[in-house]
Formats: C-alpha cells, structure tokens, sequence
C-alpha cells in the first residue's frame, strides 16, 4: 500500500515485494475505498491491516474441526504401520460439537502437508522424472494355503516405485532368494515399460 501511494508501477512492486500482480490489485482497491493517505500508512497497525485484509480462509476454517497434526505424528513415530487414511479415520470419528464441519481425506492430506512444511516434520525430496526405480521387501508376510497339500506358507512382497510420478508395483515372492528378486524387478520393469537409469534398494539383504 505504501508502494502504490509513492507511484510505483505493479511491475515494480511485483518485483519488489515478490508477489502477485492480483495481490497489488487487492491492496490499490482497499487504498481506494478506504482512501488511505501515505499519513495513515505511517501508522498503520497490524490489527487495522488485518481488519483491512479479513482473511476469509480463516473464517472457514473456523466452522471445521480442527486434527491435531501432532498427535498424528507422535502415532507415526510409535506405530509402524499407521498411516495417514487411519489418522484421518480416527478424526472423523472422535467426539466433536455437532456444530463444526470435517474435513474430507483429501482436504485433511492437503493440511497435513502444509503442517509438515511448517514444522519440517519430514524432508522433501526432488526426484528427476525416469531417473531411479526405488524397491525393497516391505511390510509383514502374508499367508497362502495350498488347499492341495494343505499347508500355509508365508509371501514376502516386493515393492517397486516410480518416485517422481508415485507409481507403484507390488508383487508376492515365496522367498526373498536371488532368483526370486530379480523375477520382482522383472515384474516391475516389464509394469512400468521401461528402466530408470538406476535401481535403489533400500536395505534388503538380498541386494
């Protein structure tokens, strides 16, 4: 605002601040209608600025319950296999004033992010496109019964992705040997119709 009333052009004051060209609009149409001299701006408080800029997105979230994000990420530190979806599971289920709205798994993901962001909960990695295939055996053992003989044997899965797109391939071993790895990686490749430059594993003892 102070920009605007000493003359400079929204390209300078785009460049300037480094914000958008809507946002020097919002700020020229609240000088305008509340006709704000350079007098004024000299002593503008926090609290008129947020009267003059009522953020709207507050207001709506308001009307929501609120998840508690550190909760959630104490569960991820202690439960190995909590996810998000059961977080999210949990929130719409607790008690809650019957006034306020939940959100939808999509909008409780989309705030989790940005908690982690804010609280540097986990590092963001850039991945390349084609760059690596990420795979490791993961998870517990499932069991198979051979009705035939039957018995119950353990299935190791073997889990492959596309870092950058987020695909995934998974596929069910009877070991963990050589021979059955490099079926999975196989299985993989042949999935995504293609091979990275490079193939990551985690830690399996098999690589």
């Amino acid at each position: 605002m102070q920009l605007l009333l000493n003359g400079y052009s929204y390209t300078q004051i785009v460049e300037i601040c480094e914000c958008s060209r809507r946002a020097v609009a919002k700020a020229k149409k609240v000088v305008q209608a509340h006709q704000l001299t350079l007098d004024e701006m000299a002593v503008m408080t926090p609290d008129r600025v947020a009267r003059l800029f009522p953020d709207r997105h507050r207001e709506v979230s308001s009307q929501f319950d609120q998840p508690d994000f550190a909760g959630v990420v104490e569960r991820f530190k202690h439960a190995r296999h909590f996810t998000l979806q059961q977080a999210w599971q949990l929130y719409v289920a607790r008690s809650a004033d019957h006034a306020m709205r939940k959100y939808s798994y999509s909008q409780f993901c989309a705030r989790f992010s940005a908690y982690d962001e804010q609280h540097d909960v986990v590092e963001v990695l850039h991945h390349i496109l084609g760059k690596a295939m990420h795979v490791d055996w993961a998870g517990d053992t499932l069991a198979i019964t051979d009705t035939v003989a039957a018995k119950t044997v353990p299935a190791y899965l073997f889990v492959a992705t596309l870092p950058h797109s987020g695909m995934i391939h998974v596929t069910a071993a009877l070991s963990m040997k050589t021979e059955a790895f490099i079926d999975a990686h196989i299985r993989a490749l042949r999935y995504f119709g293609g091979v990275p430059q490079l193939i990551i594993p985690d830690n399996p003892a098999t690589a």
